[in-house]
């Protein structure tokens, strides 16, 4: 590629390409060739996300708005209008998400803008009808087309008509959570909605309409999950826990069903047993 600094901000696959997110460039790899293309979209932006929508058109998240990319290759570039309340609530689009309904998500360091088939952006203040702000990392849809939207303040949950909000957070009375900053966010093979978070891992209960924490450490106590970033279901049984100091820990399942909140961990990849350092932000499970 010949350039000095490729800092890979973000990764998208599709039929024909991979596409690849650098700081001031985007690239894209062609399957068929085998090789790296460098591309004039959007070019000297920092591209923060991608993601397609229903329609086939590539999103770019930047640091300076969102750019569309069409099928034609008519490429369409939206910023924040501070003169129209329905416009991107930021610039700096840090998270895209396409659900079911063909509505795209935009999660940017003012919050939450949400695009409808009408091409009109909501903010989730109107939606929460609260003033309350929240940088969202996490955003995901699960089986029952609930949304769940997690950041620095919180973690938000609406039905699929982006009706009946609850917004879980530290110190509320009835949605109570151990920690603000939400990290990531999965639904496993059962449906059960999981949270990794500066106050460690969070379990939904369905009955409830509560998160549980659970205090996850190793067999002698000296690793432990209560900073957790990311969480994989390796769909055999176990969740894979990426942590801040802890390592990577891997627990089955069927303990949390102990009713207890402390979890000893089946085993746990540390500096000592080949991880190159014990700080662990992302896990990925291939085929």
């Amino acid at each position: 590629i010949n350039k000095s600094n490729c800092f890979v901000n973000s990764l998208l696959a599709d039929s024909l390409y991979v596409w690849i997110g650098l700081e001031g460039e985007l690239l894209r790899y062609s399957k068929k060739q085998c090789k790296v293309e460098r591309t004039d979209i959007a070019y000297g932006n920092s591209i923060k996300s991608l993601a397609k929508d229903i329609y086939s058109d590539l999103l770019i998240g930047t640091d300076n708005g969102l750019f569309v990319l069409d099928t034609t290759e008519h490429l369409t570039h939206i910023v924040q209008n501070a003169k129209y309340s329905n416009s991107l609530v930021g610039n700096i689009v840090w998270s895209l998400f396409s659900d079911r309904q063909g509505n795209v998500w935009i999660g940017s360091d003012y919050g939450v803008s949400m695009a409808d088939m009408n091409d009109r952006f909501t903010s989730v203040s109107e939606i929460t009808g609260l003033p309350d702000g929240n940088t969202f990392y996490a955003i995901m849809s699960d089986c029952h087309n609930r949304l769940w939207l997690g950041g620095s303040n919180g973690l938000l949950k609406t039905d699929e008509n982006l009706q009946n909000p609850v917004w879980y957070r530290l110190g509320d009375k009835d949605n109570a959570l151990p920690h603000n900053r939400i990290r990531d966010i999965k639904e496993d093979k059962e449906g059960v909605i999981w949270i990794a978070s500066d106050g460690g891992v969070n379990r939904y209960d369905e009955n409830s309409k509560c998160f549980i924490r659970y205090n996850i450490e190793d067999t002698t106590g000296v690793y432990n999950a209560n900073w957790a970033y990311q969480i994989t279901d390796d769909g055999v049984g176990k969740l894979w826990i990426a942590t801040c100091q802890g390592g990577v820990m891997v627990v089955d399942k069927s303990k949390f069903n102990s009713g207890g909140s402390h979890i000893e961990a089946d085993f746990v990849i540390t500096k000592t047993n080949g991880l190159a350092n014990n700080y662990i932000e992302q896990l990925q499970y291939d085929k």
